[in-house]
């Protein structure tokens, strides 16, 4: 789980592993029982809390980054039409 993670975004198994380590801590994912010998070794899942709780930082600078990114490929129009649906 932890190369295929890695792997697919790109980052050092040392890192997937320290952000996995801080969501076990913080309770954000819990570990699964190994169900039998074909499975991973290791099987999480996200704990169930409301949004608020899981993000706790806000991503207020994040949403606009992400706006202005918009609005740099596609023009000032591209969010509003968004926002609209």
């Amino acid at each position: 789980m932890i190369t295929g993670l890695g792997e697919e975004f790109g980052l050092h198994q040392v890192t997937v592993w320290q952000n996995l380590s801080a969501l076990l801590i913080q309770g954000d994912v819990l570990p699964k029982e190994k169900l039998n010998q074909n499975q991973p070794q290791n099987i999480y899942s996200l704990a169930t809390k409301e949004i608020s709780e899981l993000f706790l930082g806000g991503y207020s600078g994040f949403a606009i980054g992400l706006l202005d990114s918009v609005i740099a490929v596609d023009g000032e129009q591209k969010p509003r039409n968004l926002l609209q649906r």
